[in-house]
């Protein structure tokens, strides 16, 4: 990985699921200075895995969705008709 991503903004998928890579792969990412976008199905496991990143100094948004479904803004809208 580079030595700095600072200015660059990393989208990371899977970010509560049980085997761990997307948080490993997020926190890795922030370490290294970028920002990111990161998503996981529950708005709660989302929610606290941004909580912890934000704890750890990484600049973070998160949203609630899956991107298995094709209808473009399907993640979105499901976020926003909770």
């Amino acid at each position: 990985m580079p030595a700095s991503l600072e200015g660059k903004v990393a989208v990371v998928t899977a970010v509560s699921g049980d085997g761990q890579v997307g948080q490993a792969v997020a926190k890795a990412l922030a370490e290294s200075g970028a920002a990111l976008a990161i998503c996981a199905r529950k708005q709660s496991n989302v929610e606290v895995r941004a909580r912890e990143l934000r704890q750890a100094g990484a600049r973070v948004f998160a949203m609630a969705g899956s991107l298995t479904d094709e209808s473009p803004g399907a993640a979105a809208d499901r976020r926003h008709s909770k």
